[in-house]
């Protein structure tokens, strides 16, 4: 019966319902750790081990349980191949790409940032040999739990159902709502999404985009910790850098396809 009636279940339903039952206990109980880490023996980082086996087990048991094979699906894994240039490049991409977006629509939208700032903030009233560890661990549990759920169980079920573009879209619609922003960083969320959408379809694979949000997470507080008004005012300089970072990245993001369109019409050409 309940094979039936999840067979029966809309694909977008299926994907808020996955995001629910998959990811918000396991954010939930490290969030929970994290805090009792600041309020008890804040003087060492006692939460970071017993998150890091939460999150091991997390990620052993969707790999293990996660019935997605068909070659279009994206494959859970959190490792790629260090030598190949290619993989560096997209690494590069979603951080200059997405490090550069959210400053932007801060400057054209007024968004108000001050609460997610505050958050990070407050880490400083740890010594740093916690803080630092903790904020990584925050960054870490964000890319393997979210990229996981995201694109290695939503992406997938609503590609099975759906052309890519509109299943990439919907995951992003998911992704950011159930993110619970406020309204202005709904769509700079949504176009997030769709990046890493676009890296793991590419790849089939979790690993980079693991890597990746990690990476963008970890850069971000540890700005904001230390360099709080880095590229925080809308002057010229900054929309100038932010543009720049932006151009660079779409640039890595789309190269192969530049280059396979470059050697095809050299083919033609000959």
């Amino acid at each position: 019966m309940m094979k039936t009636l999840w067979k029966k279940t809309p694909a977008w339903l299926k994907a808020i319902i996955l995001n629910l039952v998959i990811l918000f206990p396991v954010v939930i109980a490290i969030q929970s750790l994290i805090g009792l880490n600041f309020q008890l023996h804040n003087e060492w980082p006692w939460s970071v081990p017993i998150a890091a086996i939460l999150l091991y087990a997390f990620y052993k048991l969707n790999k293990k349980y996660a019935k997605f094979d068909l070659q279009k699906d994206v494959q859970i894994s959190f490792r790629f191949n260090m030598k190949k240039s290619d993989n560096w490049l997209y690494l590069i991409a979603i951080l200059l790409i997405v490090q550069s977006i959210g400053p932007l629509f801060s400057y054209v939208f007024n968004i108000d940032t001050t609460q997610q700032v505050a958050y990070i903030q407050s880490f400083k009233a740890l010594n740093l040999f916690t803080a630092i560890p903790v904020l990584a661990l925050l960054a870490f549990c964000a890319g393997l739990t979210e990229e996981i759920v995201y694109r290695g169980h939503i992406q997938n079920v609503l590609v099975r159902k759906y052309n890519k573009w509109l299943s990439f879209s919907l995951t992003g619609i998911i992704f950011a709502a159930l993110h619970f922003l406020p309204l202005p960083l709904i769509l700079p969320y949504i176009i997030i999404s769709v990046i890493f959408s676009i890296v793991a379809d590419r790849m089939k694979s979790t690993a980079l985009v693991i890597w990746g949000h990690f990476l963008v997470d970890l850069t971000s507080f540890m700005l904001i910790l230390f360099f709080p008004n880095f590229l925080h005012e809308p002057s010229g300089l900054n929309i100038l850098i932010t543009i720049g970072m932006l151009s660079i990245g779409i640039f890595f993001l789309f190269r192969q396809n530049y280059s396979s369109k470059k050697t095809s019409l050299a083919k033609a050409a000959n």
